[in-house]
Parts: structure tokens; sequence; C-alpha cells
């Protein structure tokens, strides 16, 4: 059993698994533009369980419609959800992407009731998104669309409990390098050196002799402001997992 965590929140733009192999990148689906796969179903579902087991998935890279059908993959397939399970959707007519493609999604909840929420992309549209569909409306997605079922994930997974932070004083225990970004997340600009208090610069530069682009290991700084897992310091945002409360 492999622990695996749940996403919500759309992937940082350097995450290669969502990036096409013509960029550096190792999603093998259709390049949308600017060598990423997004936003698109498949291109990210792909890149989804690639992220979650760590190399290709069989998954078919045809239109999403094609996805449940194509059970020369070798994945199971059920009308019951479970964890990152590939919710299929079909438009029209199969194999025939003029009356629409269809729509794939991975789902990252389970709820009591048998609603699930799920992580996704849409081509021409939103690059990340989440949403809730209901058991009781059959998973309906929208006006002629079907709901197909489900391909299910390969391995038994067990989730790992998500930390929480809270305000205070940290060190940095985990990385031998923390970037300092200017916002709660790997979207936002990493900050340089100089950008960093005259606090922190001293105990980088003691700590390791020469002047670092973020926090080294054993800095020690006041949060002041929780996001998630996210901390703001007083020279910019940190991820608070690489860190321990003091």
């Amino acid at each position: 059993m492999s622990e695996y965590t749940t996403r919500l929140t759309a992937p940082s733009k350097d995450n290669k698994n969502y990036i096409h192999t013509s960029a550096g990148g190792f999603n093998r689906c259709i390049e949308i533009g600017n060598g990423y796969c997004l936003p698109n179903c498949v291109g990210y579902v792909w890149g989804r369980w690639r992220e979650l087991l760590g190399k290709d998935p069989k998954l078919s890279r045809r239109n999403a419609e094609d996805w449940y059908g194509y059970t020369e993959d070798g994945y199971k397939r059920s009308q019951t959800p479970k964890l990152f399970a590939v919710a299929c959707w079909k438009k029209g007519k199969l194999w025939n992407e003029n009356d629409g493609a269809g729509h794939v999604a991975v789902v990252e909840q389970i709820k009591a009731n048998g609603d699930i929420v799920t992580s996704e992309s849409v081509y021409g549209g939103e690059r990340f998104r989440t949403r809730t569909y209901t058991k009781k409306s059959a998973y309906y997605l929208a006006k002629g669309y079907e709901f197909q079922g489900f391909i299910l994930f390969p391995v038994e997974v067990k989730l790992t409990e998500k930390k929480t932070y809270t305000k205070g004083d940290y060190r940095v225990t985990d990385a031998s390098l923390l970037h300092v970004r200017t916002g709660p997340g790997t979207d936002y600009r990493k900050k340089k050196h100089g950008e960093f208090t005259k606090n922190a610069r001293s105990q980088i530069y003691g700590l390791v002799r020469y002047k670092a682009d973020g926090y080294v290991m054993n800095v020690e700084f006041t949060v002041y402001e929780v996001k998630n897992n996210w901390g703001r310091t007083p020279s910019g945002w940190v991820c608070l997992d690489y860190c321990t409360k003091i």
C-alpha cells in the first residue's frame, strides 16, 4: 500500500507531469501551447496519474470519451467510485469527435453519500478546477454528456494525513535551500538574497558563508500568516512542509 496526497489546488506551472515531452516534460498527450498539455481534460488526467504513479500510465491518449472503452490499458472498470479513479463521460457517438469529445476527471474525494470531488481541466477553458458530482444525479456533467463509469486506479491507496500549521516561530529542518516567494504557492516568483530582511541575510551568510537565494538549513523566522501549507515570513512566503515549529 502506497501513500498519496489529494490534489485540490492547481499544479505548479513547472510540474513536468503536465508539460509536453517536447518541452522537457513527461506528458505524452497533445500539446496545447507553449509546451503545456493544459488546459485539456485528457492532458490533465494522464498527467495526474503519472504524478501519482511516478511513471507513464497506460491510459489512452485519445479523446476523453474513448478512454472507458479502451480496455487494452489493463485497468479495471467500475460504476462505483474509488480514490484517484478516472471518471469518464461521453458525448454523442463514440469515436466521433465531431459531436463532442467527452470528458475525464480524477476522483480526489468521496463523500459519505457517494458524491465525488474531482480535479480536472477543461479544453479551451480552465487550466485547473475542482468540481463536485452527485451520486443522486448519476454524476451528471452537462446536457448531452452521458456518464460511462470509472477507470480504477491500479494501486491500493492510503492517504497521507495533511499537516496543519499555525502562526509562530519556525526553523528550516528539511531543506538545504528553501525558496522564498512573493506569494503562497509555487506559481509566485522566487525572491533573491538581496530582497530578504537584514536578519535573514545575516543568518544565511552566517550558516553557509555565501549569499544564498533562499532560507538554508537552520534559518529561523516568524510566520505571521498561514495559507494552507504556506507561511508569510518577514522576507516572503515559504512552504512550511520543510520546517519545524520551535
